[in-house]
């Protein structure tokens, strides 16, 4: 808090200073995970210096951070401030901070059973924000409203801001994918239809085909209703036509636009359904537009199970499967040599031809001992260093 004063007085007296201040200030809130109280101090120190609109990106953090701690009229209270002719940002901590967060949430703390959750007011936003900066506001008031289970009125904002033509495209595809998560909710007591879910996610991918939540949702949700259909004893041909090459494809893309490493579990649907519907001719068409769309260091991860499948019987995926791991031999020979080596010696028929086949598919491209070394992790450099240095030692006592 003590930084936080000081880089407020620098704002003051550099101005040349702000700009960088305020993304400093905006990216620590979203990096942090600091308790609730402690940046309600820190958020009241910056409402000295800045106006309410300049503090917008920094509330709507903040009750979303009260949101996810439990304290829903906390967030309803920043919210209300958020709207255009609500209060002025320089009495912040007056009403706020004295009335409202630190006494009820004190009182939670000290006395467990107190009520507070159901004692607290709903704070109803005016239909009119609901373009520009407000839009924003509203998204983040309707999650606010769904997490304290007044789902039927979050669904209605929510619902309304997606018909906002006016509204910024990524924004929009957040609200659409809200709107099938909550729906999906639905679908498993069987009040919705999946297919409707599955909708409001293909408009998000149209929307803003550079959001990652709205593939991975898309891909997601037909890989269930492919699961399900699978469970019933039977997979029909429009199961396969709505279904399986949406999910492939979502697969691809979503993999391709996660920037957090997080993308192991969509890897692993991707390779059951590549698997299970390989030979398929559409799905086929797909997979092969797919692996060249993705960098080779992506399958690294799901190597033993690539090499699993090495035996498996229908001729077109293990096809697939050998041309990828002919590619991958080349730019990473280091992560395929000693498996499909180990492949080449199985008793198995099947496994052992593809393997051969592979690796001398690698050997005609001309893998050479250098372009091995080369391509070596600094763990395995180090222990070709240590061997090398043992041989060395042994060399000299003899």
């Amino acid at each position: 808090l003590l930084a936080e004063l000081d880089e407020a007085v620098m704002y003051k007296q550099c101005p040349h200073k702000q700009a960088a201040i305020r993304s400093m200030w905006h990216a620590r809130i979203h990096q942090s995970h600091l308790p609730v109280l402690l940046w309600e101090r820190a958020v009241m120190i910056r409402s000295l210096v800045l106006t309410t609109s300049e503090l917008q990106p920094t509330l709507l953090t903040f009750a979303s951070l009260c949101r996810k701690s439990d304290l829903p009229w906390a967030a309803y209270q920043v919210l209300s401030w958020l709207i255009p002719g609500g209060h002025p940002a320089d009495t912040w901590s007056n009403e706020i901070s004295n009335d409202f967060l630190w006494g009820e949430s004190e009182m939670k703390r000290y006395n467990p059973s107190w009520a507070g959750k159901s004692q607290s007011p709903i704070c109803v936003l005016p239909a009119s924000a609901s373009v520009g900066s407000a839009a924003a506001v509203r998204y983040v008031h309707a999650r606010t409203l769904w997490s304290d289970l007044h789902h039927s009125m979050a669904y209605s904002v929510m619902e309304e801001l997606t018909e906002t033509v006016e509204l910024e495209a990524r924004l929009r595809a957040k609200c659409l994918v809200w709107c099938g998560k909550w729906r999906s909710q639905r679908c498993l007591s069987g009040a919705d239809d999946p297919r409707e879910v599955i909708t409001l996610y293909r408009q998000a991918t149209e929307i803003c085909p550079e959001y990652y939540n709205g593939w991975h949702w898309w891909a997601a949700t037909n890989y269930s209703v492919v699961l399900e259909a699978e469970k019933s004893g039977c997979t029909p041909t429009d199961v396969l036509d709505l279904h399986v090459t949406p999910a492939i494809t979502a697969f691809f893309r979503s993999i391709a636009l996660d920037k957090r490493s997080g993308s192991f579990e969509d890897v692993l649907r991707l390779l059951t359904l590549w698997f299970k519907y390989g030979h398929w001719p559409q799905a086929s068409r797909v997979l092969e537009q797919g692996f060249d769309q993705l960098p080779l260091e992506t399958w690294l991860q799901v190597m033993p199970q690539i090499i699993a499948r090495l035996h498996v019987s229908n001729q077109e995926i293990r096809s697939q499967i050998s041309k990828l791991l002919s590619k991958i031999g080349l730019a990473h020979p280091q992560a395929v040599i000693f498996p499909l080596a180990v492949a080449a010696k199985s008793t198995h028929k099947i496994r052992c031809s593809t393997a051969v086949s592979i690796l001398e598919d690698m050997c005609y491209h001309a893998v050479s001992y250098t372009h091995l070394r080369a391509h070596e992790t600094p763990e395995h450099l180090v222990c070709r260093l240590l061997l090398e240095k043992k041989k060395k030692t042994n060399g000299r006592k003899q």
